[in-house]
């Protein structure tokens, strides 16, 4: 045995053979490869079916869990506008009220240091 990168091609011997036991297996062998090739073919036509419907559902579902999510942003956002407004007019309350009390203790201290 020698190496040799010269490789001669596998030539597939054809059937010189007349009798019926030659033809009848080479005519199931044909036979199995086309319900083979067809039982092939319907696997790959259902898992590709099942495969883009799953697909599809995995969609839908991320676009619906997407809108749930913009949904509850969108309301956490509402809110936060919300309590801002509330504590600024609580502020702006306050700062008016300090400034009238201040104001009114400032005229007292005056008209008593005044009038004494």
């Amino acid at each position: 045995m020698t190496s040799s990168t010269h490789i001669e091609p596998f030539e597939a011997q054809s059937i010189n053979s007349t009798s019926f036991a030659a033809r009848l297996g080479h005519g199931l062998g044909k036979l199995f490869l086309a319900t083979k090739n067809k039982a092939k073919s319907k696997y790959q036509q259902v898992t590709l079916g099942i495969n883009q419907s799953l697909e599809e559902e995995e969609a839908r579902r991320f676009f619906e869990v997407q809108m749930a999510l913009d949904a509850q942003a969108e309301d956490y956002e509402q809110l936060l506008v919300e309590q801002r407004k509330h504590w600024i007019k609580k502020t702006v309350l306050f700062c008016f009220l300090t400034l009238f009390l201040g104001s009114a203790a400032t005229i007292c201290v005056l008209y008593n240091y005044v009038i004494f």
